[in-house]
């Protein structure tokens, strides 16, 4: 199985939107539904689901990129990326689209040694066929589309 969540940081956005509540018990409620959601596909799904967060990136106080969220609940104890075993982005490099997938010190970027290489196509079938190879799991079965 495998479950896409466009847009993730767009839970936390909605959520503040919706909220009737203030102040930091608004924003500590926000962190943490946001990082219980991430817990429950940790500890509750079946072992062959992959859960893919896709969220927008933002730069900290320090010009470190992270994944953007909302207050400071997350950010102050918590490296959200740090609750992921594989962290990639997008990049846009010689008039194409990539995926990064290791860290330069400043970004979050990271995955298991011999996973994936250090860029590759922007391709998610593609990086979901490695990771299942690489955790020995069955593959999705392919709908003989594209995988573009």
């Amino acid at each position: 199985r495998c479950f896409v969540i466009d847009d993730s940081q767009y839970l936390m956005s909605f959520e503040e939107m919706d909220s009737t509540k203030t102040g930091y018990d608004k924003f500590n409620s926000i962190g943490f539904n946001f990082v219980g959601l991430v817990r429950f596909v940790r500890s509750q799904l079946p072992k062959d689901t992959i859960v893919y967060f896709l969220h927008h990136p933002e730069y900290d106080d320090n010009g470190r990129l992270k994944p953007k969220t909302i207050g400071k609940l997350i950010d102050n104890h918590f490296t959200l990326e740090g609750l992921f075993e594989i962290a990639i982005t997008s990049d846009y490099e010689k008039g194409e689209y990539i995926f990064r997938t290791r860290t330069d010190g400043m970004t979050p970027f990271k995955n298991p040694p011999d996973m994936l290489p250090d860029s590759m196509p922007n391709d998610l079938k593609q990086a979901d066929r490695a990771i299942r190879d690489y955790w020995q799991m069955r593959p999705l079965v392919d709908d003989g589309g594209d995988s573009q």
